[in-house]
């Protein structure tokens, strides 16, 4: 009974430890940007624009996380310190950044002059008109943050750390990156990894190479700060049962279920946020720890660590007893073969150079599940190994049009095709129609 008692107040210990460090973490990341932001509001309305803008962009660090009324007061205040310094062009330059990253902005013409106003209107014009393209060269943006806030006249840094294939045209291998400024002023490639140093502005970075199709994306490249671009990983977490899933101790939503269909609406709200499964969650690259919680309990129910790469596509399931994880990860065992995924809408079967390999599920099956083919039981096509090069692939189901395109498969390269067939004679649901009859979504992406 005391064994008993004293693990109990050891528990409690503990609980009472863990709550008191997040909290001090917390304080400790909220003081760290209440004090230049204190100082930068008091250099604003004592009229010291220079120290103000210093300060004030500084405190926009996303890492900060400042609440939404907050930033917007932030970013108003740093354009009209910098137009104040005779700086219109650098406070464009945020300006832009801001409603490229944040989105639509309501500017307060009360409280601010008319020339902020006009800032930002001629900002969200020039965002408007520079999209970037259908198709992404990356799919994730993030920025370090200078470690002290930095003088007006910093460069900004740039650096590529992974590319997304591009899913309509599988064949294009190794495409040049190009960064320009605005889209004329060409200042030569960009190469993977190593990082350029550059005048604040908005640069447009394409790609370009043979049999490549031209992808661009616009970033504005702020002082003193390094803009990173990368494509991501894709996750998917699933368990029976519906838990909270945390990466790296932040709440990304809930894991996903296999019975539940793709389609189907979920509503999940936690702590006043509503909360989506998690299927194909961009991650960035790099180890990544995720837990499961209930929402009761601080510990987690069950957890893993995974060290995801540009690109990869992976699957995480947690069984029922919450101890066993079972990691489906799209690794080749050869470097001269590629991978097919296949859904359609309805199942059908999938042949390669015309020949039966599986079924392509209409969601995703349960592990081991196999389906019937006439009088032959096939397994599913998620993950199935094709030798590099192009190869007919074929979808098809009594009653419906066929599918058929031709893929070229090439090292590491994971394809992966949605496919929505079309009744003979009858309509589809959704638009883009192939030109054999069907509809189909095909992406591609880097596996380890």
């Amino acid at each position: 009974m005391l064994n008993r008692i004293g693990r109990a107040k050891g528990s409690r210990v503990f609980a009472l430890a863990l709550v008191f460090a997040l909290r001090a973490a917390a304080l400790g990341l909220a003081q760290e940007v209440s004090d230049p932001l204190s100082r930068a509001d008091k250099a604003y309305e004592l009229g010291n624009f220079p120290e103000a803008a210093k300060l004030l962009s500084y405190a926009l660090n996303p890492a900060f996380n400042l609440p939404d009324g907050l930033w917007v007061r932030t970013v108003q205040r740093l354009a009209h310190s910098l137009i104040q310094v005779d700086r219109p062009d650098l406070a464009g330059v945020w300006l832009r950044w801001a409603l490229r990253h944040r989105g639509r902005v309501t500017v307060d013409d009360v409280n601010f002059p008319p020339a902020v106003v006009r800032a930002f209107a001629e900002a969200s014009r020039a965002v408007e008109e520079t999209p970037d393209s259908d198709t992404p060269i990356f799919a994730v943006t993030r920025w370090r943050w200078p470690e002290q806030p930095q003088e007006l006249v910093a460069l900004g840094g740039i650096v590529v750390s992974g590319i997304a294939l591009d899913p309509e045209h599988s064949q294009c291998r190794n495409p040049q990156l190009v960064l320009a400024l605005g889209r004329l002023v060409d200042l030569g490639n960009l190469t993977v990894g190593t990082a350029r140093y550059i005048p604040p502005e908005t640069y447009m970075i394409s790609d370009t190479a043979p049999g490549c199709g031209r992808r661009w994306v616009y970033r504005e490249i702020l002082p003193g700060v390094v803009t990173e671009l990368t494509a991501p990983a894709l996750l998917t977490v699933y368990h029976n049962y519906m838990l909270l899933v945390y990466i790296d101790g932040e709440l990304v939503g809930i894991t996903a279920q296999r019975r539940t269909a793709r389609n189907s609406e979920v509503r999940f709200v936690f702590d006043g946020r509503e909360l989506k499964p998690v299927r194909e969650l961009p991650v960035l690259p790099g180890t990544r720890r995720i837990e499961l919680r209930d929402g009761v309990n601080p510990r987690p129910v069950a957890d893993t660590t995974i060290e995801f790469n540009p690109g990869d596509v992976r699957i995480v399931e947690f069984s029922g007893d919450n101890r066993t994880v079972r990691d489906q990860v799209t690794v080749l065992p050869s470097r001269d073969r590629g991978l097919l995924y296949v859904i359609s809408e309805p199942e059908a079967a999938v042949y390669l150079d015309d020949e039966l390999i599986g079924a392509a599920a209409s969601s995703p099956p349960d592990s081991g599940a196999r389906a019937m083919v006439g009088r032959r039981s096939v397994p599913f096509v998620l993950g199935y190994e094709v030798p590099a090069g192009a190869h007919s692939v074929s979808v098809r189901r009594a009653g419906y049009l066929p599918f058929d395109t031709v893929i070229v498969f090439g090292q590491q390269l994971g394809v992966r095709l949605k496919v929505v067939l079309r009744r003979r004679g009858g309509e589809a649901r959704d638009s883009g129609r192939s030109s054999n009859g069907a509809l189909a979504d095909r992406k591609s992406a880097m596996v380890p």
